[in-house]
């Protein structure tokens, strides 16, 4: 990985206003989580990476102690990708340590949460035959 330190300033101006939004979210829930698990009086700093190579924010909530908290990956819209298939987003409610963990494997894993959905749901329509039960085929679509 080729990251460089980069201000919280410099992270703002790569994203686009959407991106902005999704982040500013995740600053608000990654406080809620260190306070309640490291306590009110928990001493933090946010500290941004960007790597070059993959073009993604890394994202560390490090203590006083210089201690890593927290540690989220935003991936930057999405640029150079290209199309697999049709886009549809859904929306799901999940108690917040269910996300914090996912957010954590994803890390560990180096795969997006979309990547990571996609290869959930066609696991599981393969695993269901759910093209055969609906009798689905390329040409239907």
């Amino acid at each position: 990985m080729n990251q460089v330190k980069i201000s919280r300033t410099e992270a703002y101006s790569l994203l686009n206003e959407n991106d902005m939004n999704v982040l500013n979210q995740k600053l608000n829930e990654i406080n809620e989580y260190v306070y309640k698990k490291y306590g009110s009086c928990a001493s933090f700093d946010f500290q941004f990476y960007l790597d070059k190579e993959t073009n993604e924010i890394f994202l560390e909530v490090v203590s006083a102690e210089n201690k890593v908290l927290y540690r989220f990956v935003f991936r930057i819209d999405g640029r150079g990708r290209k199309p697999i298939g049709i886009t549809k987003k859904y929306s799901i409610t999940l108690p917040k340590q269910y996300y914090h963990a996912l957010d954590m494997f994803l890390h560990d894993e180096k795969l997006s949460a979309s990547e990571f959905l996609r290869l959930l749901i066609v696991d599981f329509v393969d695993e269901k035959k759910l093209f055969k039960q609906y009798k689905i085929n390329d040409d239907d679509i």
